[in-house]
């Protein structure tokens, strides 16, 4: 059915473009890029680093330019183009090409129509300055000391933005008294909501990649010595950000610890119950309680970060304990998606973790 519908939707699309430009709507046509884009994504998750992979939102960015952006005004017309801008730096850093200079342009102009709040302005620069260093280090445009430097910098830059975030984005943290094995440190963080752990995952994991590079070129070089100091702080910055990462889990995943409060009202108690009598949890388990659909949509969140956390060569002890986090999160959450990046783990495929992201469908960040 769905996939009739987007058949469907993509004849009606080419229709109204061959109708009279003065007649258009423009706005919906773009809206319908968007959705058509997004459906592509999801339901075909075979990573794709080409023209055809990348055809809805280009042809988004064509009807944008067809029609002019300072000619999208109102407020409806102003959030279907920031939504473009979102979708179309995240496709950019998927497949690490640079984004073009007329998405940089469509966000200064949402910034100055204040449809993007300069938390949102800042973190989308963040996305669009790894874009093109992706896209650099892919078309070998820097030398090897200009790699080092573009790559420090722009780590620097992610933790300059993620330190200074307004005080309703901060997280709280729990340190506990006896270690378990649910936990990959003594501690986890509480967030206020999916949107701001996941922002903040998302800086860890990209951080985590800067500076795995910087290891892997470093230690490439003939005169590697020199780069000791720098390799071993890129090893330490990792281990914070895959403890960091780890750290977000059990707030959603601990049901009987401090994801309860995620359950439904009668069962809040019964998990309570259960939880002194409950064996380590890294395997295979059932769960007797249900989750809502918004709990599964915060836990199916994680398994992007997650994986980046399990691939970081600098912290090999993580590697197993995401597995089992991910083989737990497969069965008792019932999201067969963690089954499938376990098992990669457990493969020991190198999978890039944006082509990992592009496999789960998990195609646009929420800003």
């Amino acid at each position: 059915m769905a996939r009739a519908r987007y058949v469907s939707a993509l004849r009606m699309t080419r229709e109204s473009l061959k109708s009279s430009g003065e007649h258009l709507d423009h706005t919906m046509l773009l809206l319908s890029s968007l959705m058509l884009d997004i459906y592509e994504k999801i339901t075909d998750r075979e990573f794709r680093n080409n023209q055809w992979w990348t055809s809805h939102i280009d042809g988004a960015l064509a009807l944008i330019r067809f029609r002019g952006f300072e000619q999208f005004q109102n407020i409806l017309e102003c959030r279907v183009l920031s939504r473009f801008g979102v979708h179309h730096v995240t496709t950019c850093v998927i497949n690490g090409s640079p984004v073009p200079d007329d998405v940089a342009a469509i966000k200064a102009y949402l910034v100055n129509c204040q449809i993007f709040p300069n938390l949102t302005s800042q973190r989308l620069d963040v996305l669009i300055d790894y874009a093109s260093w992706q896209a650099k280090l892919r078309g070998k445009s820097w030398s090897g000391d200009e790699c080092i430097k573009a790559s420090s910098e722009l780590d620097d830059r992610i933790q300059a933005v993620n330190q200074f975030m307004p005080l309703d984005w901060k997280y709280s943290t729990t340190v506990l008294e006896h270690h378990a094995d649910r936990n990959f440190e003594s501690y986890y963080h509480t967030y206020p909501d999916r949107i701001v752990c996941q922002s903040h995952n998302l800086f860890r994991l990209m951080r985590i990649q800067i500076n795995d590079f910087l290891i892997d070129h470093c230690s490439r070089l003939s005169t590697h010595d020199q780069f000791l100091t720098l390799i071993e702080a890129a090893r330490d910055k990792i281990r914070k950000m895959v403890s960091e990462i780890c750290a977000s889990v059990p707030d959603y995943m601990d049901c009987d610890g401090p994801a309860r409060e995620r359950l439904p009202a009668p069962q809040k108690s019964e998990a309570q119950d259960q939880g002194s009598n409950c064996a380590p949890d890294h395997g295979p388990k059932q769960t007797s309680h249900v989750h809502t659909p918004d709990h599964q949509a915060d836990v199916h969140s994680l398994i992007f970060p997650l994986y980046a956390a399990g691939r970081a060569k600098a912290v090999p002890d993580a590697r197993l304990w995401v597995i089992g986090r991910l083989h737990y999160m497969a069965s008792h959450f019932n999201i067969s998606d963690a089954e499938c990046v376990a098992q990669m783990l457990e493969r020991g495929a190198d999978v890039c973790p944006w082509e990992a992201y592009a496999l789960l469908g998990s195609y646009g960040f929420t800003y």
